[in-house]
């Protein structure tokens, strides 16, 4: 009776222990798949939504505020990168006035030529606001690479995150464009 008592507790033990390890690994894989730019845009849409608590009335008279946020981005490497990795380049631009928020993303592939890689992203966008000239608007861009496949060796990550804010929505019609210089 006690060896079955003691391989009963046994048991519990390994269960618990393989169940903590599994909600790790998949904290693990969570928070891989959460890129920085994910996390900087968060934080920028609290904070654009704290700057405007105080309305929380749809504006009357919104207009349409259309554009495009025209995004350079120049990745210096560094020695050794390794030539067979992919880059890739995603950008958003956010804006919020109660009771939402507004945005534009885009992703690309960069070009890689010698020690310097590129990407260009256009976001249009097109927004209905009562008041553009006072709503700010959170930049961002994300850089990353992946050598291998997750869960295999050898396997790493590459990143680099860049953020940015505007005052106000640029007029209606206007291309802003963002030159953003960054390493891997």
């Amino acid at each position: 009776m006690k060896t079955m008592k003691l391989f009963f507790a046994m048991a519990c033990v390994l269960g618990l222990t393989a169940s903590c390890f599994a909600q790790n690994a998949d904290t693990n894989a969570t928070t891989r798949k959460t890129s920085g730019i994910q996390a900087a845009r968060a934080a920028a849409l609290r904070a654009l939504k704290a700057h405007d608590q105080s309305s929380t009335e749809v504006p009357a008279a919104a207009s349409l505020v259309s554009g495009t946020f025209a995004f350079t981005i120049t990745i210096n490497l560094h020695p050794g990168f390794p030539t067979q990795d992919k880059i890739y380049c995603s950008a958003y631009a956010d804006t919020y006035e109660a009771p939402g928020s507004f945005s534009a993303d885009g992703n690309v592939l960069a070009t890689i030529s010698g020690s310097t890689a590129t990407c260009k992203i256009n976001l249009t966008y097109g927004w209905w606001l009562g008041s553009p000239a006072s709503d700010p608007v959170s930049l961002g861009v994300d850089v990353f690479s992946t050598y291998g496949t997750y869960g295999t060796i050898p396997y790493w990550d590459n990143e680099s995150s860049w953020g940015g804010s505007l005052a106000s929505v640029p007029a209606s019609g206007s291309i802003t464009t963002e030159k953003i210089s960054t390493s891997l």
